[in-house]
């Protein structure tokens, strides 16, 4: 076969195509009209709808400079014309890069400037060119599903920037101070979502709960787009109102609901009888952090008949297993099953020499082998870089040690413990403590900063230690707060407690385990 004649790569908008040639009228979006719960029926978007958006905003991208192996920022809510972006980003060759008006504009600024974009996309009704510091030097393009999309700016021609065969950069909370760049292949993408064909029904509808920065949104998207089924995008704004939620939920006629556990909480804590009021669940797909087990054995009483999935794996590989976890409800033996990786993957537990542990109750680090693995970590120079953690195994298949640990029970099946190192889930949402250290140390007079994870409480709370004789905490802490702010809301302490110096152990190093007893979480 010529270059000439070659089929192009299969890039994520495929999905999208061949939805709309199979199942061109089925309901591929459903919306909500706003989030009063008289506002009337919900908007349907069909596949042959999504696609044409889509394929409109891909002339708008390549009109204003946007080509193959180029980066384009998607600033914007979960939505149907949100979706038909992101496959117009695929269509024209270009990564992107999720963020959300929830995103402190500082850090906007930063993962702008780190993901080297040349394009910025927002919704008519959202967008603030002022927060990411105007157009300069970026293709500007604003849409809306009832309005063409508009070039407002445009870049001058350039050769490609790359090979086109990243699908996306998702930025997450990184270890250096700074936001990480994971970088997803397209043919990466495209292996996880094949993949996950049949996991759903047509006729499903699936309420996705998740931020546009957080990766279980895409993994809603793509599941829903693989499986020709409908997604339905809960606005943010709801989800602190369980009767919101409720009337949401049946007024779109929702068959699984996909959510971190602490979407749930208000629900099952507060107001547990509205629970009788949903539609018939299918299953209840939960990610990003544990569900706690009392909370667990609330809503399986409340809901029988409804499956409780574990969507368990790291932004690195978007996921591992899907693992029914219903039957777990008790609690019972330690830790949530995470074994099942899905169709064509593996998921084991290896010790730190990476030999395979076979022999029950044993922990060690759970190790994925699969298509989905990520390319390595996005750099400030345009390179990206596989860590240590990736590899393949004998027959060239891609592996990842997640820095999860899990044992195998006595039932067979592998159960989590959790992680070892200084990251840590809050709301579902990855955070790396010492970025949250970083942005503290900058305050005057802070020699140094310590954040622990305060696990004692149905909540996952971060409380910060600074250290420094001549740190000044203003009015109630409020100067440290400030310099949070630029950080996303899951990732701000809770609590700062000041010493004139944080205390050491006999090497030197800060003494951990004396703040965590101070958090009450040990």
């Amino acid at each position: 076969m010529t270059a000439a004649t070659a089929r192009p790569r299969p890039g994520l908008h495929h999905l999208l195509v061949e939805a709309a040639r199979t199942s061109p009228h089925a309901p591929a979006v459903i919306e909500p009209a706003d989030s009063s719960a008289d506002s009337g029926p919900p908007a349907v978007r069909t596949y042959a709808q999504l696609l044409a958006h889509a394929e409109r905003y891909a002339d708008a991208l390549r009109s204003g400079g946007i080509t193959r192996g180029d980066h384009v920022v998607v600033d914007a809510p979960n939505s149907a014309a949100t979706i038909a972006m992101l496959m117009a980003c695929s269509m024209a060759g270009a990564a992107f890069v999720p963020l959300t008006p929830e995103v402190p504009d500082e850090r906007a600024r930063q993962i702008l400037a780190l993901s080297r974009a040349r394009g910025y996309a927002h919704l008519t009704t959202t967008g603030r060119l002022d927060r990411i510091g105007g157009p300069g030097g970026l293709a500007v393009v604003t849409y809306g599903w009832d309005a063409p999309p508009a070039v407002s700016s445009t870049v001058p021609p350039a050769p490609a920037a790359g090979t086109g065969d990243l699908a996306y950069l998702f930025f997450t909370s990184g270890s250096t101070g700074v936001p990480k760049g994971v970088a997803m292949p397209q043919h990466a993408t495209c292996a996880f979502f094949d993949a996950t064909r049949g996991m759903l029904r047509p006729d499903d509808r699936v309420a996705s709960t998740a931020p546009l920065q957080f990766d279980f949104c895409l993994l809603d998207i793509g599941m829903c787009l693989a499986n020709r089924c409908a997604i339905v995008p809960v606005p943010r704004d709801l989800l602190r109102w369980p009767r919101r939620i409720v009337d949401v939920l049946s007024a779109t006629g929702c068959t699984r609901v996909h959510a971190v556990p602490s979407v749930w909480r208000p629900l099952l804590r507060r107001q547990p009888r509205l629970l009788a009021e949903l539609p018939p669940l299918d299953a209840v797909m939960f990610s990003g952090e544990p569900f706690p087990p009392d909370e667990l054995r609330i809503l399986h009483r409340a809901l029988p008949d409804t499956r409780v999935v574990n969507c368990y794996g790291p932004t690195e590989c978007m996921a591992c297993s899907f693992t029914d976890v219903t039957a777990y409800a008790d609690g019972s033996a330690g830790g949530l099953p995470v074994d099942g990786a899905y169709p064509g993957a593996a998921l084991d537990i290896v010790d730190d020499d990476g030999v395979v542990i076979g022999e029950p109750g044993r922990s060690g680090q759970l190790r994925f082998t699969g298509p989905s693995v990520f390319a390595g970590y996005w750099q400030a120079d345009g390179a990206v870089h596989p860590p240590p953690a990736v590899g393949r195994d004998a027959a060239g298949t891609p592996t990842l040690l997640t820095g999860d640990y899990a044992h195998r029970a006595a039932d067979g099946r592998l159960r989590f413990d959790g992680r070892r190192d200084r990251q840590v889930k809050v709301g579902g949402n990855r955070v790396e403590l010492a970025e949250i250290e970083a942005a503290l140390c900058r305050a005057p007079g802070v020699e140094e900063a310590r954040v622990v994870a305060d696990t004692g409480g149905p909540d996952v709370t971060l409380v910060a230690f600074v250290g420094g004789p001549d740190a000044d905490p203003g009015d109630d802490g409020a100067g440290w707060r400030r310099w949070c702010a630029a950080l996303p809301p899951y990732m701000r302490p809770a609590r700062v407690v000041h010493l004139p110096h944080l205390p050491k152990g006999p090497n030197g190093k800060v003494d951990q385990q004396r703040l965590t007893h101070q958090t009450g979480s040990h």
